[in-house]
C-alpha cells in the first residue's frame, strides 16, 4: 500500500469513528478543536491533505475510536469489533 492509499484508509477509519459517534463533521470540529474546513479537507482529500498525528489523537478522544484503530492499514478488520463497522 502507498502512502497515499493508506491516508485515504486513515480517512475512511475517521469517517467511519465518526458516524460510530453519531457526529457530524460541526460536532466533530467543535470537540477536537480542528477547523470545520481543515476536517472537510483532510476527510476529503487525504491523499493531497492527510491528518496529523496531532489531529488523529483528537478524533480518537471525541470519538471513543483508540488511535491504532485509526490508523490501521486495513480499515475493514481494523474497525471489525470496535464498534465502528
Amino acid at each position: 500500500m502507498d502512502i497515499i492509499e493508506y491516508a485515504k484508509t486513515v480517512a475512511d477509519n475517521v469517517a467511519k469513528a465518526m458516524e460510530s459517534a453519531d457526529l457530524s463533521v460541526l460536532a466533530t470540529s467543535e470537540k477536537t478543536g480542528i477547523a470545520r474546513t481543515t476536517l472537510n479537507r483532510r476527510l476529503e482529500n487525504p491523499g493531497i491533505s492527510p491528518f496529523t498525528v496531532l489531529e488523529l489523537a483528537q478524533i480518537s478522544s471525541a470519538t471513543g475510536v483508540p488511535l491504532d484503530v485509526l490508523t490501521k492499514a486495513s480499515e475493514r478488520s481494523a474497525l471489525a469489533g470496535k464498534g465502528v463497522e
